[in-house]
């Protein structure tokens, strides 16, 4: 690159990815690194112009957030537990969302100089933390969806 800039590597110290697990865990993992990693990879190698293009936090935000919520309603039938699925999940994204449109606000400066670049990319780590966090989160929710839907409570009628 003409330029230097380059990004760093981003995923290594992620708990949550590659982690072994279960479904709910691969499923959190599915909705929010495969966004991520698909732009990062898209972002490698190219001009600053792509790489800020690639990574637009609000993109990806609207990406992860569709890709957890069809996790959270993966099998439900009962249109009111979905709804409220499609909340909790939306909920649980809310701190991953917030750093990545705070990307977009920064690429401006990132195209300036070096301290905008670093500072970006700083953003930038912040937001894998983030979704680190959001996928344990989201495979909570996930674990506890299919779970509370296996045990029946008391009173509940039971299927027929």
């Amino acid at each position: 690159m003409p330029d230097g800039r380059e990004l760093p590597e981003l995923a290594r110290s992620l708990r949550s990815l590659g982690a072994p697990g279960d479904g709910p865990a691969d499923a959190a993992q599915g909705a929010i690194f495969v966004p991520l990693l698909e732009a990062r990879a898209r972002a490698a190698g190219a001009s600053v112009q792509e790489m800020l293009a690639a990574l637009r936090g609000d993109a990806l935000s609207a990406r992860i957030e569709a890709f957890a919520v069809d996790a959270a309603v993966h099998g439900i039938d009962q249109p009111a537990l979905a709804r409220a699925l499609t909340a909790q999940a939306g909920e649980l994204m809310e701190p991953l969302r917030a750093a990545l449109l705070e990307l977009d606000v920064l690429v401006s400066n990132a195209r300036e100089g070096a301290p905008g670049w670093n500072a970006w990319v700083a953003q930038l780590r912040r937001v894998f933390v983030a979704a680190d966090v959001a996928c344990r989160d989201l495979a909570r929710l996930l674990a506890m969806r299919t779970t509370s839907a296996a045990t029946p409570r008391w009173f509940e009628r039971s299927p027929r």
